[in-house]
């Protein structure tokens, strides 16, 4: 498999097999735990917002990130693992993406061709949430643990 990124980057692409291990991985409780990257997560997300209704992702999504850190060995708690907020932000800005990629395309794109667009895109980098929230506000035991709106909100709000 070809090393996740964990900053925008143009120099990798996964591939079919790479995604479906990933999914398969999370899914199973079974990825290596230091595989469980910012670009997996978004991976993840993407590949759900591919095969979900838009309705039915942080349903689907929420227990199987808790589940999937359980596997691990990380507890879910106001401190580690699973984290509300920036839960529901991504699943918001990868949902956003999809519409926006899939507007401006003719042909129809594979789930691997979408995953690499959106890894290499400026709302997969590490500290895009930074540009809605302050550092103190998204990494408190609050936004951990429930959603809390954007301070500065997201297009299309």
């Amino acid at each position: 498999m070809n090393a996740l990124p964990t900053f925008h980057s143009t120099e990798f692409s996964l591939t079919a097999s790479d995604v479906e291990r990933i999914i398969t991985g999370f899914e199973q409780g079974t990825l290596p735990k230091a595989e469980w990257t910012h670009a997996a997560h978004l991976v993840m997300a993407m590949w759900y917002a591919l095969h979900l209704p838009e309705s039915e992702l942080l349903s689907h999504i929420r227990p199987r990130i808790r589940a999937y850190n359980l596997a691990v060995g990380v507890e879910n708690t106001t401190t580690s693992g699973y984290h509300e907020t920036l839960t529901v932000f991504y699943i918001h800005v990868v949902v956003r993406f999809l519409k926006e990629f899939l507007a401006r395309e003719i042909t129809l794109q594979s789930p691997e061709t979408l995953i690499n667009a959106l890894l290499q895109s400026e709302c997969a980098r590490r500290e895009y949430p930074l540009r809605f929230y302050t550092k103190e506000r998204l990494f408190s035991s609050e936004a951990r643990t429930e959603w809390l709106p954007p301070e500065n909100a997201l297009g299309g709000e």
